[in-house]
């Protein structure tokens, strides 16, 4: 299955950070869990016979990731 995601320029700017310890903030709407399950689905990928976790406060904030 392909799926095509559009990513704002400050989650790119994240997702390309190479540091181990990096703080992504911002308010409600700005794509935190977006980029999470996007750099989670790439761990995946990467590494296929590892096991991952993403959590949210909610189903619909979850599947929306």
């Amino acid at each position: 299955m392909k799926k095509t995601v559009k990513l704002f320029k400050k989650q790119i700017e994240f997702f390309k950070l190479k540091d181990r310890n990096a703080h992504f903030d911002g308010g409600i709407g700005t794509g935190k869990t977006t980029i999470l399950g996007f750099w989670l689905g790439c761990m995946v990928q990467q590494y296929p016979n590892t096991k991952w976790l993403l959590a949210a406060r909610d189903y619909k904030q979850l599947k929306a990731a």
